[in-house]
């Protein structure tokens, strides 16, 4: 295997996480709108780009492995593969750039999105303990039931 296989396996890569990240912002309108049935659809796509994701860092893997092994490294550093592949070498680091930037979009819009599904899901817990009729009256045993302190949000 060739720099230039692994350079267009890495390529791919930051093709996969790019989609994603329009996908995860697109998440938070979901969200927002409590789309149910849209979000059950995105998070199968989203472990379709987890399986397809790992896939691809192992092609890029294995291409670095294959690269390591015929100049007989045990590791390939950025230095090793600019000394190996001095022409590929920069187009190597620039896309391994750009795939790192994309995966930290990623992790930080996760993160937001995990924080609206939370507030989304007090909305929801709160709707429903609003109109979630209580006995007004004693239990059996001729206490009344203590109040159920819940907090309703406004935003999503």
């Amino acid at each position: 295997m060739s720099i230039a296989t692994a350079l267009e396996a890495l390529r791919r890569l930051r093709e996969l996480l790019a989609d994603e990240v329009e996908r995860a912002r697109e998440e938070r309108r979901l969200l927002r709108g409590l789309d149910g049935t849209a979000l059950m659809e995105r998070a199968s796509a989203r472990s379709r780009f987890n399986a397809q994701l790992a896939d691809a860092e192992l092609a890029v893997a294995s291409g670095l492995r294959t690269l390591a092994i015929r100049d007989g490294l045990t590791e390939l550093s950025i230095a090793d593969l600019r000394r190996i592949a001095p022409l590929d070498a920069p187009a190597f680091e620039t896309a391994l750039g750009e795939v790192r930037a994309l995966a930290e979009a990623l992790n930080d819009l996760d993160s937001l999105n995990r924080k609206l599904a939370i507030r989304a899901m007090r909305v929801v817990g709160g709707y429903l303990d609003a109109v979630t009729p209580r006995a007004a009256g004693y239990d059996r045993r001729g206490s009344r039931p203590a109040p159920q302190l819940s907090s309703l949000a406004t935003r999503a």
